[in-house]
């Protein structure tokens, strides 16, 4: 069967003794306190499918396999979960991943994460900070290696003509409709709308869809700038 549960009455109290479920080609298991009042249920999930998070949030277009460990809790009205997770060959937000994992908590429409790794290949991206799904702020802290461009440009600058390989150290702000990022950023081996760039470094900033540089060094092999 897709559900099994028990529950029990004690004091008052709901209890739910135990409860697994089958979530497309996943699991769920949970055993805790129902109330009245405050939910606190421990919780194990393995290989849920993410893309279901895109029900709720399509513009996060999720996809992978998730798996947690944490406590559902609060009231039911609004619920806090909070936990472990490790996720999959997938992605989120234009950006793929072979493996993510790390520390996550959602509560009243805004995820924070902490000593999240997002690896990719040989790229790494190390995040701490929070993103509200509700149109709410960004607050989000991002060091990368060896990630590509290309997927970086697909959520920060949709359409812009980057390729090569990226380290940057940003801070993203604004909101998910429209982000805002700054930082510093160091390119090799790309080229940007179709100029072949041997290496680029120096401090960005993208707001209100406008790129600013400043103390840029360009070298694009026989030619060397400084914007």
């Amino acid at each position: 069967r897709d559900l099994d549960f028990s529950i029990l009455q004690q004091q008052g109290q709901l209890q739910l003794q135990a409860l697994s479920a089958r979530i497309g080609s996943g699991s769920v298991a949970a055993n805790g306190s129902l109330g009245p009042g405050d939910l606190d249920l421990s919780v194990t999930a393995a290989s849920l499918p993410m893309s279901l998070l895109s029900r709720t949030y399509p513009e996060l277009q999720a996809s992978g396999a998730l798996d947690f460990s944490g406590r559902l809790t609060g009231m039911p009205a609004e619920v806090q979960i909070a936990g472990t997770f490790m996720a999959v060959d997938g992605g989120v937000l234009h950006q793929p991943f072979t493996r993510a994992m790390g520390t996550i908590a959602f509560r009243g429409g805004t995820v924070s994460l902490e000593q999240v790794e997002v690896r990719n290949g040989k790229g790494l991206h190390e995040l701490e900070g929070s993103v509200s799904l509700a149109g709410g702020p960004i607050d989000l802290r991002v060091k990368t290696q060896g990630a590509r461009a290309e997927d970086l440009v697909a959520w920060l600058a949709p359409g812009e003509l980057l390729t090569g390989n990226i380290e940057s150290e940003v801070t993203l702000g604004g909101t998910l409709d429209a982000i805002e990022a700054e930082g510093k950023v160091t390119l090799w081996e790309g080229s940007y709308r179709g100029y072949l760039l041997s290496r680029v470094s120096g401090d960005f900033r993208i707001s209100g869809g406008i790129l600013t540089v400043r103390e840029m060094e360009v070298d694009s092999f026989n030619a060397k700038a400084i914007l």
